[in-house]
């Protein structure tokens, strides 16, 4: 199997152990002198010695090179005994030849051990009603291999003859003859088969044979054996392959639930469905809580089968993975490495496992701006997996486009053409998909310098890239993807095309809002059964052309029906794009929220006063990108300074915000990065920003646009200059319509009762929302020791009398409650203003949104205290302002997710025009002057975002507030929309 496959890697082994004798099932007869062989004649005692261990070098997981030296010994004694009139060769010759055409496809050697297998098929044939389990093996691992190779009818063909016909034997046989051997290996062909089902995009097939596969084994084994234990995680992998994410996270946690309930933590089995499920959640977006399964996994390994064996060597890569995904690229780089180490030991240097490591590590030198380093490891990792079928097969598609632009920017463009040369060739010379040709077809362009096809080939591959995230519900963005966009996006910079590099950003945004706001998205479709329709024929449509793609890719292995193929697929591909065209143009605030808007320039440009510019700060791979959209002009630029640079300044400014001591350095370069003099900015008095990734949590109205030495008073910070706002994407403002009414009325919902913590002095530093959950329920108890907020209701009553009594209601105490909330009629009130604990965006169990808290539910209300994104999605507001003058309201985790996306557009959706929210926890004092001044400015007639800015710089220069010129007091708000 091999790394290639990731999750298949490390579970496959504990899905194909069975080395047991099967009973006799009610099989043909192929040879009277087979029928009549018994396999416990004391006269085969040395063989069965011989296979014992084999089987314990196996059990061990040592060195592939001593286990083929083992099964080598057995093959060579069982192939030189004869039984029967016929004068067969022992079957224990075909035993141990699939065990090492197994080894060999551990190792990525697909070719040497296909014949094997076939041969170990044709030793175990006479005799599978003796070695029932064996012969299926042998089927199992023939088809996996014939796939791999790209024969994707014959795989198919050999698993269907080998399901059905296993099938019917364990029908036919009595059920006192089922025993675990039988389970185990019927369960192993539906699981191959299910396999090779999926990786041809017949997804509702696989999961049905994927689910048989599970079932054999909870009826012959028990639902607590560990082997059903990895048949709950394979069903989980497959659900959510098919897109039933819901079951798919139902059945990963009866793994790991099951696992720590009845399977002994030194059974491989347990580390092993914590890793499934880890890698479960990383490819649904919820890379953070991957993490710790991944870790949880790494330390029963550690603890009880050591460090120095495959198993081992795969936790550490997929953790390695996970964590170059989250561009924690050192702490990624590192487990990669000692990873390669470790495979290069057991397997020497020549090890496939050991270069994809090899390669991954390479890739996040390239993350990290380390040219080199990176072109040198991936060469060597790409020079290792040469001629060996799996890992060539992954290997060279990641690596090829790093080193090529690596190449590039060493000014090595003649080697570059060369290698851009090759990957084109190899994309395009096997049944590859839409993404990776074009992928290469870019690459090469960029590698020669080819502008026009460049472009034209950026285009495709962001249709290829597009189309593939959305056929997941998650919206992740996996590294070859974002390495990819980043080749778009150069593309962009050097044929100065906006609408190009708006193309790419919206993939590199949406995919962040998709993965913050895929709850608010569903509750959004659940509330409208219109929209719920239309939502379930584009994700029908969107499974028709996943089937037809993988019909397509199945034809091109074959050579057969290309053409009809790749007609279905198209026209497939365009009732896919009608409907998604049509939702968006239809329900252009939930295409806003489910990150699908796909804007383009000229209505950007349309949307903006004549005083107003967009400016969209966007990290990719290794760069940092800028678009600056006026009225009139629209430029792209790449920042001169690299990705990690950039993103390490924004770290450095945040961090010394927080502590009160601003990094002057760290606030003018990343203006300069950001902002360079331009023309176009003369006229400008506000700013729309729009930041992604980790820059989405940057206090922009903190940045210096001149350089200081001493921080005073009239410091030159970048809202002195601009108003600001900042947009969780690209769509328009008018997109979400205009208002109905304007109501002058104030809703103020504030101080809670039920908590019972301390009085705090300094603002509360809350953890992740996910401190507050047990699963997916509501944590009383930690809720309940949240610290009071006296000043809050103060700040509501100040401006309730700014808006007279009969225009203001305050919602306090036990009356701020979900229940009387969600009640009400809330359209009247044009402000609205909720004044308690937030909790901050980012990943927990079942859980993956934020929220604010409410007073604490009384016995025999519903609600659990703690007002959700999702639930907010379903109010119904008609809104000029909606200010969360709580703790941490805009906060994320930075990476997974755009860090005020949850709320804020949950908050736009339900009919907010204007969100104001705050970076971290603000002071009571702060909190109730910078929102009483700016809804008072507001209400005299200044646009929003200017009334922002005129309270906070009012904030700045007053001398009631203590500390009122430190930015840790006035630089934590941020405003949402402007309209």
């Amino acid at each position: 199997m091999g790394a290639r496959l990731g999750l298949t890697a490390f579970l496959f082994a504990t899905l194909s152990a069975a080395t047991f004798v099967a009973p006799a099932l009610a099989a043909p007869r192929h040879d009277a002198a087979a029928r009549r062989f018994d396999p416990d004649d004391p006269a085969y005692a040395a063989l069965h010695a011989l296979e014992q261990k084999g089987e314990r070098l196996e059990n061990d997981d040592a060195a592939l090179t001593l286990q083929n030296a083992a099964w080598q010994a057995l093959y060579d004694a069982a192939i030189r005994i004869r039984v029967g009139a016929s004068r067969l060769p022992h079957p224990l010759a075909g035993r141990a030849l699939i065990a090492m055409a197994m080894n060999d496809q551990i190792a990525g050697a697909f070719k040497l051990a296909l014949p094997k297998a076939q041969r170990s098929l044709e030793l175990l044939r006479p005799f599978r009603d003796r070695y029932a389990d064996q012969y299926i093996q042998a089927v199992s691992v023939i088809g996996f291999l014939q796939q791999a190779l790209g024969d994707r009818g014959a795989a198919l063909a050999s698993l269907a003859e080998g399901a059905d016909w296993y099938e019917r034997q364990v029908a036919a046989s009595p059920e006192d003859r089922q025993d675990r051997t039988i389970a185990t290996a019927l369960s192993n062909i539906e699981f191959a088969y299910s396999q090779a089902l999926s990786a041809i995009g017949q997804a509702d097939k696989a999961v049905e044979y994927q689910r048989r596969s599970m079932e054999a084994r909870r009826t012959g084994l028990g639902p607590n054996d560990p082997d059903t234990v990895s048949a709950y995680s394979w069903y989980a992998i497959m659900l959510f392959r098919a897109g039933r994410r819901d079951e798919a996270d139902a059945y990963g946690r009866l793994a790991v639930q099951t696992a720590t309930d009845h399977v002994d933590p030194a059974n491989i089995v347990y580390p092993r469905a914590l890793e499934a499920f880890g890698s479960i959640l990383a490819r649904g977006g919820r890379r953070n809580e991957s993490v710790s399964y991944f870790e949880r996994s790494i330390a029963l390994k550690r603890a009880h089968g050591g460090a120095d064996n495959n198993n081992f060597y795969y936790a550490l890569f997929n953790l390695g993975d996970s964590l170059i995904q989250l561009e924690r690229y050192d702490e990624g780089r590192a487990l990669e490495e000692e990873a390669a180490k470790g495979w290069r030991k057991l397997e020497g240097d020549d090890s496939s496992q050991g270069a994809l490591a090899w390669a991954y590590a390479g890739l996040a030198e390239a993350g990290d701006g380390e040219t080199a380093s990176a072109v040198k490891r991936l060469e060597e990792a790409l020079g290792t997996a040469r001629g060996k079928d799996s890992e060539e097969q992954i290997v060279a598609p990641k690596v090829f486009p790093a080193l090529i632009a690596g190449r590039i920017a060493l000014g090595q463009r003649d080697q570059a053409r060369a290698l851009a040369a090759q990957f084109a060739r190899e994309a395009h010379g096997g049944d590859t998909t839409m993404f990776a040709q074009a992928d290469a077809d870019l690459v090469k362009a960029y590698a020669d310098a080819d502008w026009p096809g460049a472009t034209v080939a950026a285009r495709r591959l962001i249709a290829a890239v597009r189309s593939d995230r959305l056929l997941g519900s998650s919206g992740d963005l996996p590294q070859p993807q974002r390495t990819a966009i980043d080749l778009a996006l150069r593309v962009a910079v050097e044929t100065d095309s906006p609408q190009l590099a708006l193309e790419a950003m919206v993939i590199l945004a949406g995919s962040k809002i998709a993965q913050a706001n895929h709850l608010v998205a569903e509750r959004i479709s659940a509330a409208d059964p219109v929209l719920a329709t239309r939502v379930r024929a584009e994700q029908d449509a969107a499974k028709t052309f996943q089937t037809a793609d993988g019909a397509l890719l199945q034809a091109l292995g074959n050579g057969e029906g290309v053409a009809a193929a790749r007609a279905t697929r198209d026209s497939s591909a365009r009732t896919l794009d009608a409907l998604r065209a049509a939702l968006a143009r239809d329900y252009p605030a939930w295409s806003e929220v489910s990150g699908l808007a796909d804007p383009d320039i000229a209505a950007l440009q349309r949307d903006l006063p004549a005083d107003e510019a967009l400016l969209a700060a966007v990290p990719a791979f290794d760069g940092v990108y800028t678009l600056l959209v006026t009225r009139d002009v629209a430029q792209v630029r790449r920042t001169t300074a690299s990705r990690r640079a950039i993103v390490d300044l924004a770290g450095r400014l945040r961090t010394s915000l927080i502590a009160g001591t601003p990094d002057t350095e760290a606030a003018y370069a990343l203006y300069a990065q950001f902002l360079p003099e331009t023309a176009a900015l003369a006229r400008i008095r506000s700013l729309r920003i729009v930041p992604a990734g980790p820059l989405a949590s940057l206090p922009f109205a903190a940045l210096l646009t001149r350089p200081v030495v001493r921080l005073d008073r009239p410091s030159p910070w970048l809202i002195r200059r601009y108003a600001l706002s900042v947009a969780t994407g690209f769509a328009p403002e008018t997109a979400l319509g205009e208002r109905q009414a304007l109501p002058d009325r104030f809703l103020g919902v504030g101080a809670p009762s039920g908590f019972g913590g301390a009085p705090a002095s300094e603002p509360a530093r809350l953890a992740a929302a996910s401190s507050y959950f047990r699963g997916s329920a509501i944590d009383a108890s930690a809720i309940a020791a949240l610290p009071p907020l006296p000043g809050t209701r103060a700040e509501l009553d100040a401006i309730a009398r700014d808006f007279g009594s009969d225009r203001a209601r305050l919602l306090l105490g036990d009356a701020a409650n979900e229940s009387d909330l969600r009640a009400m009629d809330l359209t009247p009130y044009g402000t609205i203003v909720f004044a308690t604990h937030a909790l901050v965006g980012g990943e927990m169990e079942g859980v993956a949104e934020p929220g604010l808290v409410l007073a604490r539910p009384h016995g025999g209300e519903p609600d659990d205290g703690v007002l959700t994104a999702s639930e907010v999605a379903t109010l119904k507001l008609d809104a000029d302002w909606v200010i969360l003058s709580a703790c941490n309201t805009a906060a994320g985790d930075g990476v997974s997710d755009t860090a005020y996306s949850g709320l804020a557009q949950a908050f736009r959706f339900a009919g907010a025009r204007t969100l104001m929210l705050s970076h971290w926890p603000v002071r009571d004092d702060a909190a109730a002057f910078v929102t009483v001044r700016t809804i008072a400015n507001a209400r005299r007639g200044m646009r929003r975002d200017v009334a922002l800015q005129q309270a906070m710089l009012a904030l700045i220069d007053s001398k009631a507030i203590p500390d009122a010129t430190n930015p840790y007091i006035w630089a934590p708000y941020i405003l949402v929309g402007t309209q």
